[in-house]
Formats: C-alpha cells, sequence, structure tokens
C-alpha cells in the first residue's frame, strides 16, 4: 500500500514492537474504564465467561485480519477487504461506518477527558467548555502527527500511564475495607458480589456485552497498523503480544475491582476507590487519555487522506494538496466528534452503542466473512466475483480438519456479531432513553459535572 520514501511522512516506518503497543493501545483506554462495571450488570462468572470468549475469538479475527492482507496486499483499510468480497456498494457502506466508528470513540475519549478536567478543578468549568478544550488540544496534536510510526512511540508512553493509573486504583480498593462509594452515603446498602446477575433487565445485559465487545474492537485498526509495519509478516508476533497485555490486565483489574467494590464499581473506573485517588488516578492516566483523544481521531483522519489522495503523489509527500486535505479531514473528525461529546454525554452508554453498532462488524462479522472467502482463495486460486463465492466454495471449507474448524469459528464470529448488533443497539438506546426520562442527565451539551 505504501512505498518507503525520504521525500514524504514515512508510513513505512512501525517495529514490530511498536505495532504490538499499537495494537494494545487500539484497545487499552476507554475499555478498560468500562470493563469492570459490565460485571456488576452481567454477574462475576457470567461476565468473566463473556470477557475471555470474547478476547479469544477477537483474537483468532485478529489473526485473519493480517493473513487477508498478506494475500491481497492492495488493502489499505476494511473498506478496501469489503469491496473484494462483496463489492463497491458494501464498500462505501463499510468505509463510512469506519469512519463513523473511530469519530465516536474519539467523542468518547473528549468525555473521559472532560471527566478528568472536572476531577481535578472540582467543576471549574462548564463541562461542554472542558470538552472545547480537549478538542482544541486534539486538534493541534492530530494535525502535525501523520505517521504510526510516531505514534507507537507516544502509545508506550500512553500505556504506561493508562496502565499505572488503573493498577492504582485497584490496589487502593484492595486496602479499602468499605467501598469509598460507600462511606459517602446516609444509609449505605451492603455490597452484592453477584455471581450470577438475577436483577438486571435484558436491556442492560446487552449494552454491557456490547461495551465488553468495544474494549477488543481494534481489529478495524489492525488493518492500518498492518499497512505501516517495516515487516508485515511479524504481524501475528505483535499481536499476540499486544493482545496478551491487554486481555491478561482486562481480565485481572474486573475481577480485582468487582470482587472488591461489587455494586458501587464507577463508570469510568478510575472513580472506584474514592475522590482522592480518584484525582490520583486521572493525573497519571492524562497523558494516555488525550493519546487515546489524537490517536482515533488519526484513524478517522488518516482514513479519509486515503480514500482522497490514493493513487496520486500527493499521498506520501509534502506537497500543498497533502496539507490542505489532511488539515480539512483532521477538522471534520473533530467536529463531529466534539458534536457526539455533546449530545451523548454519558459514558458507559455511548460506549456500549459504538460497540454493538459498529464493532460487532468490524470485530466478528467482517473477518468471519474474511476468513471464509480466503479459505476459497488459498485452494482455487480465484474466486467467483459478487456474493457467489458464499455457496460456490467448492468444498474449500470442509477440506480438512482445520478447515472444518476455521468454518465453524467464522460461522460463530458472524452469529454472534450479529446477534450483539441488534441487541446491543437496542439495550444501549433504551438505557440512554432511560436516563433522559428519569431525569439523570439534564441534557444534550450540557454544563453539568459528569465527574
Amino acid at each position: 500500500m505504501f512505498a518507503e520514501t525520504e521525500d514524504g511522512p514515512d508510513y513505512r516506518g512501525v517495529t514490530t514492537f511498536g505495532a504490538a503497543v499499537l495494537i494494545a493501545k487500539g484497545q487499552l483506554g476507554l475499555g478498560v474504564l468500562g470493563i469492570p462495571s459490565t460485571f456488576d450488570v452481567l454477574g462475576f462468572v457470567p461476565g468473566l465467561i463473556s470477557l475471555v470468549g470474547l478476547s479469544i475469538l477477537v483474537t483468532w479475527t485478529g489473526v485473519v485480519i493480517g493473513q487477508f492482507r498478506l494475500a491481497h496486499p492492495k488493502v489499505y483499510c476494511i473498506d478496501d477487504a469489503t469491496e473484494i468480497m462483496f463489492g463497491k456498494a458494501a464498500r462505501e457502506l463499510v468505509g463510512w461506518g469506519y469512519w463513523l466508528f473511530y469519530t465516536m470513540c474519539y467523542g468518547a475519549a473528549l468525555i473521559t477527558v472532560s471527566i478528568a478536567l472536572n476531577t481535578f478543578s472540582d467543576h471549574g468549568l462548564c463541562t461542554m467548555a472542558f470538552i472545547g478544550i480537549a478538542t482544541g488540544a486534539t486538534t493541534i496534536l492530530t494535525l502535525f502527527t501523520r505517521t504510526m510510526k510516531v505514534l507507537s512511540w507516544l502509545g508506550f508512553i500512553a500505556i504506561s500511564c493508562i496502565f499505572f493509573a488503573i493498577w492504582v486504583v485497584a490496589i487502593a480498593c484492595l486496602t479499602q475495607s468499605t467501598p469509598a462509594a460507600a462511606e459517602s452515603l446516609v444509609d449505605p446498602a451492603k455490597k452484592v458480589i453477584q455471581v450470577v446477575a438475577t436483577h438486571s433487565s435484558y436491556k442492560k445485559i446487552a449494552a454491557a456485552v456490547s461495551v465488553q465487545l468495544l474494549s477488543l474492537a481494534g481489529g478495524a485498526s489492525f488493518f492500518t497498523i498492518h499497512a505501516e509495519m517495516k515487516d508485515q509478516t511479524k504481524y501475528t508476533k505483535s499481536l499476540l503480544m499486544g493482545q496478551g497485555f491487554i486481555v491478561f490486565n482486562y481480565i485481572a483489574i474486573a475481577c480485582i475491582m468487582y470482587a472488591k467494590v461489587g455494586q458501587y464499581i464507577a463508570s469510568p473506573a478510575l472513580g472506584s476507590a474514592g475522590r482522592t485517588f480518584q484525582i490520583i488516578s486521572y493525573g497519571i492516566a492524562f497523558p494516555g487519555l488525550m493519546f487515546s483523544c489524537f490517536f482515533l481521531a488519526h484513524l478517522a483522519a488518516k482514513y479519509a487522506l486515503v480514500r482522497i489522495l490514493r493513487g496520486t503523489e500527493h499521498l506520501q509527500k509534502n506537497s500543498k494538496t497533502h496539507w490542505i486535505t489532511w488539515t480539512a479531514m483532521v477538522a471534520i473528525v473533530i467536529a463531529v466528534g466534539f458534536v457526539i461529546a455533546g449530545a451523548i454525554p454519558f459514558f458507559g452508554d455511548l460506549l456500549g452503542l459504538i460497540g454493538a453498532l459498529l464493532g460487532s462488524i468490524f470485530a466478528l462479522i467482517a473477518p468471519g466473512f474474511m476468513c471464509l472467502y480466503d479459505m476459497n482463495y488459498k485452494f482455487e486460486g480465484k474466486v467467483p466475483r459478487g456474493y457467489t463465492w458464499i455457496y460456490k466454495n467448492n468444498g474449500s471449507w470442509t477440506k480438512n480438519f482445520w478447515t472444518k474448524l476455521e468454518t465453524l469459528l467464522s460461522f460463530f464470529c458472524i452469529a454472534s456479531g450479529i446477534y450483539i448488533l441488534f441487541t446491543g443497539v437496542y439495550g444501549s438506546i433504551a438505557s440512554i432513553a432511560d436516563l433522559y426520562s428519569s431525569g439523570a442527565v439534564s441534557g444534550a451539551f450540557s454544563c453539568a459535572d459528569n465527574s
């Protein structure tokens, strides 16, 4: 996709370790801050089973993405893969979905930064003003960070900040005899650890699973990371390093915090150990939270840049056209993300909506079809055009034990993704509607304290 050049930005400079960092950062951030609260909705055992199961599936689909790009090196992003499988109309639909996915994730990251700034200042300004400050900083950082090579080293710092911050909160929770949130109540309820949740509504369960999926739905960014690696054959090694780090910390943090805090778990999780540790943890995590903002904005803007300048000399040249296009794409992402952050000002439900609506497609459904397609391609050398390859597979899916296993996994991913897509969107939208109707939030573009 990209050539090695010294005349413009180096789009082939990501090392194996750098790719592992980006793969991890593509998921660690918003996800780890939302996962612990899902255990309160699902119960300890179902929550753990769901998290481990999704982790296994998403790691496998990540491997599939790397194999697909090696087999089809002209693929840059998931929309290119979709065009190969289903044609140009499907490509446009998925392409817009990819852009919207990371723009919405950027909006969620802005909310997190506004929570941090409200925490530091004791709500010293209107929350929309804090979102505006984060937006301004993101604009500057994104404009002058055009390559994954630079992002990979900044990502290492960002991961370290969030990693230490969440563990500070987890350890603080372990040292407290009573959950901090309970101490501030006049008549606190007894801490409850549900092995299996018995009082959660179906819509809350569906939304919680969607939040877990979003925390692992970095697969859409894996295409871009793979495309900018120096040695793309080492991608699987990078994936396993990044995913191993992520999954271990997700499971450990969620289990420790829910087991110690119970129903008093906060979302984002950095507020679970009380005000003092909330300030400390947000202070440690703040560089990582800001990185999440411009990393997510970068992914959306980079996709648009490549779509517009692909096949021209301006894609990898420091020309006037290149800079005007890049600036315009960044500005659009920043503006739309700001509107999303103001219009849906609740962290957990926004994560659930993004995970269900788009994360299910990129993390499960699309890679499932990619695996089936590539089995045809591998054994037949060519694949029928359009949708006919699905039923004209000439037995490619059942050649041997491994193809049968891959076929089973593919269909399971597709079915699971479709189920989460419909149920998660329903659950998240219903929960958002409930928050508005109950008066729990004052409305869109509110100045209210969200810390």
